[in-house]
């Protein structure tokens, strides 16, 4: 039975603008429709937004003269206060060995996180895991494959 052809839209809000490309997968990556709307001065300044109401009519004004464009949404966030650190990993078959290095990660991931939260002169990060005992967040994605891209 063939795939059913996957369309998300893929958003990047910017200081001067908003865009938007709908791309379908089907065994293939095709880019069904791409628009773009100007934002108002000061609406997002150094990748934050300041002004939700601007952000919003822009994005009202997109969706009302782009029908085509799906409400399934993907977008990526940056900005100066969000730190990404790549991690190159061989492909894990074992289930344990995929435990224990999603284990390490979150390990690795709290303590980076502990570093950067003392360099801002800030104490730790008060948090608690599911059993009531203090924990740090961490972010693993365990995948079958390196987790890098050919995008930059």
């Amino acid at each position: 039975m063939a795939k059913r052809a996957t369309t998300v839209v893929g958003l990047e809000i910017e200081p001067a603008a908003v865009h938007a490309a709908a791309v379908t997968v089907n065994g293939k990556v095709a880019i069904r429709e791409a628009a773009v709307v100007p934002l108002e001065a000061g609406v997002v300044r150094d990748g934050e937004v300041n002004d939700v109401d601007g952000l919003a009519e822009a994005l009202r004004t997109l969706y009302r003269d782009h029908k085509g464009l799906d409400k399934k949404v993907r977008i990526g966030v940056a900005n100066q206060k969000i730190v990404v650190r790549v991690l190159e990993l061989p492909p894990i078959d074992d289930r344990k060995e995929l435990e224990a290095e999603t284990r390490d990660l979150q390990r690795r991931s709290a303590a980076l996180a502990a570093k950067i939260r003392a360099a801002q002169g800030l104490g730790p990060a008060a948090s608690t895991g599911s059993a009531g005992q203090p924990s740090s967040a961490g972010l693993a994605w365990p995948v079958a494959g390196p987790i890098t891209s050919g995008f930059g």
